[in-house]
């Protein structure tokens, strides 16, 4: 049974957003409390684990390439001039 959702892009795209989500909070963060995005550590670890799942999903799926292209049933030939 072959799932539609790739669990391994998932589970990579919540650990980095949520990583990067973190780190924009202590770095970067809110000083006085009244952004919405990185008011407290909790709410930018979601707000990153959402834009990497939103990264994850975007990227097309894996099935659409591992299927092989269909070759020609009949080879093409050239005209040979006499």
């Amino acid at each position: 049974m072959t799932l539609p959702i790739d669990l391994k892009r998932i589970a990579i795209a919540v650990l980095v957003g949520g990583t990067l989500g973190f780190l924009y909070q202590k770095v970067i963060g809110c000083r006085t409390g009244a952004c919405p995005l990185t008011a407290t550590p909790l709410r930018a670890i979601i707000y990153g684990v959402v834009l990497g799942l939103v990264f994850a999903f975007s990227g097309g799926s894996k099935r659409a390439t591992d299927q092989p292209r269909e070759a020609h049933s009949e080879p093409i030939q050239k005209k040979q001039d006499s």
